[in-house]
This record gives structure tokens, C-alpha cells and sequence, in this order.
């Protein structure tokens, strides 16, 4: 839950447009993967790509609500 939370508030808190929503999930998968790296230096953990996948995914949780789909879309109304 700590991917989705704090992907959650930097995309609220910046994420006014598009790219910016993507350069923080960007971010956050680079985190996502240096931090199961480092595992390695960690007694009694080892890296998993599965983790990767779930906490990336997590993160990527986190851009949906930034731009719902009716956003911006005509809606015929005058």
C-alpha cells in the first residue's frame, strides 16, 4: 500500500497535466526497482521480479483516478 498511497499524493499534488503524471510514475517504477535491488545488502531478503511487478503496478494504480475519462470530453450540451 506504500506505492499507491504516496504515488496517490504526488499525483494529486502535482499532477495538473498529463506528463507530469507519467514523469512520477516513471519515478516511482525507478524507485520500485533500485529498492528490490538493494535487497540484495538485506539479510534474509532477496529481489523478486514478481514484487517489482506488484509494486510498479501499485504505483501505476495511482494515475488512474489523475484524469477520469469524461474529463475534457464534450458532452453535447450547450
Amino acid at each position: 500500500m506504500a506505492y499507491p498511497g504516496s504515488a496517490t499524493l504526488a499525483v494529486v499534488g502535482d499532477g495538473r497535466h498529463q506528463s507530469a503524471v507519467r514523469r512520477i510514475i516513471g519515478l516511482f517504477w525507478i524507485c520500485v526497482g533500485r529498492l528490490e535491488d538493494l535487497q540484495h545488502f538485506s539479510p534474509g531478503r532477496l529481489p523478486s521480479l514478481a514484487e517489482v511487478a506488484l509494486s510498479a503496478l501499485g504505483a501505476l494504480v495511482a494515475a488512474l483516478p489523475a484524469r477520469p475519462p469524461w474529463k475534457g470530453a464534450s458532452l453535447g450540451v450547450t
